[in-house]
């Protein structure tokens, strides 16, 4: 369960965390073969404005290991008039390494508007999962934002289990807690409007099954 973190919403929410992603539309991505347990991709988003390649195209490069009990990525993404006035950049690299049971993880995202006041919010999430046995999953997160222009942070702490009832289906809880400094605090994938206070928390139940 991500949390929405607006640090200047009047810019689209591009300051988001950015977890979920973004849609590129008309977009040639390479993806190269794994050596050694390195990946290297690529993609260019072509903007669809005749006369222009450059308006709101976007491009993205990610370098990936993947090989025993590490895992690990970096990757840059530049989105060109990603709101009515700016241009964006993102720099992200995470991490996660197996010990047992227990899979420990980490990430840092940093993404700026490229006008104005410049515009910057730094992410930073840490966190831990826990097969107690091979049906039931516990995990547990922090994610701290810290932002430019004198804008509040930002944190949230989620907490979750995950049963598998078969190898397709599993039940799951999900609670988060977040608290925005700066802005009406609002946890994602909740279905909930922003909170009209700085703290927000948000509890999602449910059953999944993978066809």
């Amino acid at each position: 369960m991500a949390w929405s973190l607006p640090a200047y919403a009047a810019g689209g929410y591009m300051l988001d965390n950015r977890v979920w992603g973004v849609q590129v539309d008309n977009a040639v991505k390479y993806e190269s073969p794994s050596i050694a347990g390195f990946t290297v991709r690529g993609m260019y988003g072509f903007g669809n404005v005749a006369g222009s390649m450059g308006t709101n195209s976007s491009s993205n490069f990610a370098l990936s290991y993947d090989n025993g009990p590490l895992s690990a990525a970096i990757a840059y993404m530049s989105i060109h008039n990603a709101t009515s006035s700016a241009n964006s950049r993102e720099f992200a690299a995470g991490a996660a390494y197996l010990i047992g049971n227990a899979r420990l993880f980490g990430m840092i995202s940093d993404v700026q508007l490229g006008s104005g006041t410049k515009p910057r919010a730094t992410t930073y999430e840490a966190g831990v999962a826990y097969r107690v046995i091979p049906a039931l999953s516990l995990a547990g997160g922090m994610h701290y934002q810290r932002r430019n222009n004198a804008v509040g942070s930002a944190n949230q702490v989620t907490l979750s289990g995950d049963y598998f009832l078969s190898k397709r289906t599993d039940v799951y809880l999900v609670a988060a807690l977040a608290q925005d400094h700066g802005f009406s605090a609002q946890a994602q994938a909740a279905l909930g409007a922003p909170s009209g206070t700085d703290g927000q928390t948000a509890v999602r139940f449910g059953i999944r099954h993978k066809f």
